[in-house]
């Protein structure tokens, strides 16, 4: 059932904790963050304390490399300190706001697209992958490859183009080398819950790993998650029984199935075999797979940054209350959820759990068809977003066209924001993580750290018209009013006739009779055509609508 609204929208995204650059809420916004934000959350306060210790005991984790060797980027414990935009979770580490999915791409692409992600003009420091996936030996030789070739670059732009290989420990010395944060999101797949079966999946992925976490210029921060609660029999994708025979057989030995109720008690801590698994079969394999993976962060001894869960509902997380020493660092949803269980983004706001967004593109853009006019809204507050950033010198300067039926310019400019980049920025300005996927260079420079960090906050209203056409664009019920361009027409010499012309076909509508002196207003979209008419002398000319949603244009005819 949808109980979703623009109301519950903007409270979730507004009731987001420690916003990275939230504008000024106005009075509207600010009885919202009031509303989820109040009483005292007093309770467990016992539980609360010891979890905070636990936290703090991991809380500068790998600020230097094992050899003493600086960070270049991340020297101390300030927030502004990095250099791509970052949120600090619940344990202290700084996690990135701005990464890269690539848990279902073609494995030939994999290590490229992460390799230029890491370029400094565009800065993607976090990428998002899975177990199930087997691409993290890929993603391992992509960060490699990508720091490898900014070392290289520093190296030849500092020694006045100095030859080797930027990575070698000789070219740097100790004390002073240059050291990359790069962090990862892997996830554990429901075939691999239970205790035993985690700690396999976890030892597996660090080991493809590998590469990256011991390369010299290289300081790796895994973030592992729990991918499911567990294996749905009602997902007709989920083959639950099949997925468990074609297991290898070293995952089977690792531990007992996930649905062997004989493996799993009441959760009195006396397991029926030697894999430490101690919960019901009731789907709670996960809560001994949790039991792993505090293990794993809290030993400082390896890479792993943070825990977390993904796909897991607000009566799961309520779960962990009631066995967990460390609850998620992180939440990893898709943006469904964003709109249609505002109490899941309620709970994570209240107890401190830094949101993660997937499926952007799928889950948002790529609906268009289906709410052109909430596209068209977003496609207006890009342009407002243009026009400021260029008033403001962030932007190149548009190449204009004179507005007559053969110019085409000013219909791309290449560095215009876009609509995507309007959603991204919107989830970036309220805290919320986003892994956005792409094999397009040009799309990948789009979605980076470097473009979306440079995007100004958005003022209230655009903030309004973007969380009211997000959800339109996901529920398919598209807004009721459109967006134009709006177009002026004033008859400065003669009387004119205005038709609307259809290019395609040839067909034209009469729009209206505009005498001398006089002008017309008529709201039209981006590729549209009018046909002008002279009342006197049989005079034509045509004009092609080449503005912009939300631009007002003068025509002067």
């Amino acid at each position: 059932m949808k109980y979703s609204s623009f109301l519950y929208l903007s409270f979730l995204l507004f009731a987001i904790d420690k916003p990275w650059r939230t504008h000024a809420q106005g009075r509207f916004f600010g009885r919202l963050v009031d509303l989820v934000a109040g009483g005292d959350n007093t309770n467990n306060t016992n539980n609360k304390n010891h979890r905070n210790n636990m936290n703090s005991n991991i809380k500068n984790r790998r600020n230097r490399k094992d050899d003493g060797s600086s960070t270049t980027d991340n020297n101390n414990d300030d927030d502004n300190a990095h250099e791509f935009p970052t949120i600090r979770l619940s344990n202290g580490v700084h996690f990135p706001l701005v990464g890269l999915g690539v848990g279902n791409m073609q494995p030939e692409f994999v290590p490229a697209v992460i390799s230029h992600g890491l370029d400094e003009n565009k800065n993607i420091r976090l990428i998002d992958t899975a177990h199930v996936s087997k691409n993290e030996f890929l993603v391992a030789r992509g960060i490699v490859e990508g720091v490898e070739n900014r070392l290289l670059k520093s190296t030849k732009s500092g020694d006045g183009g100095a030859t080797g290989t930027a990575g070698d420990k000789d070219k740097h010395d100790d004390e002073n080398k240059q050291v990359h944060e790069v962090h990862v999101i892997t996830k554990v797949w429901y075939t691999h819950l239970g205790y035993q079966r985690t700690l396999h999946s976890a030892r597996e992925s660090l080991e493809s790993f590998g590469e990256a976490i011991d390369h010299p210029n290289i300081d790796l921060r895994i973030h592992i998650l729990l991918h499911w609660p567990r294996c749905y029999d009602e997902i007709p994708w989920m083959d639950c029984k099949g997925e468990e025979e074609h297991l290898p057989e070293a995952t089977k030995r690792a531990g007992p199935p996930p649905n062997d109720a004989s493996a799993f008690n009441n959760g009195n801590g006396n397991s029926n075999d030697t894999n430490n698994n101690t919960n019901t079969n009731n789907g709670a394999a996960w809560k001994d797979s949790w039991r792993a993976l505090e293990e794993l962060v809290a030993d400082t001894t390896n890479p792993i940054a943070s825990i977390g869960v993904s796909n897991f509902h607000r009566r799961e997380l309520e779960e962990f209350d009631g066995f967990a020493k460390i609850l998620p660092h992180l939440v990893e949803t898709n943006t469904w959820s964003l709109l249609y269980d505002p109490l899941l983004i309620e709970f994570c706001h209240r107890r401190n759990i830094h949101l993660v967004a997937y499926n952007l593109m799928e889950g948002i853009l790529y609906q268009a068809k289906t709410a052109p006019f909430a596209t068209h809204h977003l496609l207006s507050v890009a342009n407002d977003i243009t026009n400021d950033m260029r008033r403001k010198d962030l932007l190149p300067a548009a190449v204009v066209g004179n507005g007559n039926s053969n110019s085409n310019s000013n219909k791309n400019n290449s560095n215009d924001i876009s609509a995507a980049q309007v959603v991204l920025a919107w989830l970036l300005q309220h805290s919320i993580s986003v892994v956005p996927r792409t094999t397009s260079l040009a799309h990948l420079q789009e979605n980076s750290a470097v473009a979306l960090s440079q995007i100004p906050a958005m003022n209230d209203d655009q903030v309004k018209v973007v969380a009211q056409s997000v959800e339109a664009l996901i529920s398919g019920e598209d807004l009721t009013e459109d967006a134009f361009v709006t177009l002026t027409f004033h008859a400065k010499s003669k009387d004119v006739f205005l038709y609307w012309h259809d290019p395609e076909f040839g067909g034209e509508i009469e729009i209206a009779k505009i005498q001398k002196g006089t002008s017309f207003e008529e709201s039209s979209h981006p590729g549209h055509q009018f046909k002008i008419y002279e009342v006197h002398g049989g005079g034509t000319e045509f004009f092609d609508v080449v503005g912009n949603y939300g631009e007002h244009k003068h025509i002067e005819l």
